[in-house]
């Protein structure tokens, strides 16, 4: 479920990634909802939102808070850092766009 997070987090990056270079940042709010997902027993259904602010990054699943962290953009690579959360990761995710 961990990965899963990052997974979300990662797929609204690709779809930004050229303007979040070209700014520097990223921002704003993206949800989905997953229905009908038998994948980790159904863990994936549900309302998800991602909300950057100012380097920062929050996710929600179904309301309820999942992990919270910061990004850093070098280059064509942002790098997300979990902070807290309890689907959080120790080890940072980069994702590159071409």
């Amino acid at each position: 479920m961990k990965r899963l997070t990052i997974a979300l987090a990662a797929v609204a990056a690709l779809a930004l990634a050229p303007a979040a270079v070209a700014s520097g940042s990223l921002s704003g709010k993206y949800k989905t909802v997953i229905k009908g997902s038998h994948q980790l027993g159904g863990g994936l259904n549900g309302t998800w939102v991602l909300n950057f602010t100012k380097g920062q990054y929050h996710v929600t699943d179904n309301g309820m808070a999942a992990v919270r962290g910061k990004t850093v953009i070098k280059g064509n690579v942002i790098t997300f850092r979990d902070e807290k959360g309890s689907n959080g990761c120790p080890t940072p995710a980069n994702i590159a766009s071409s």
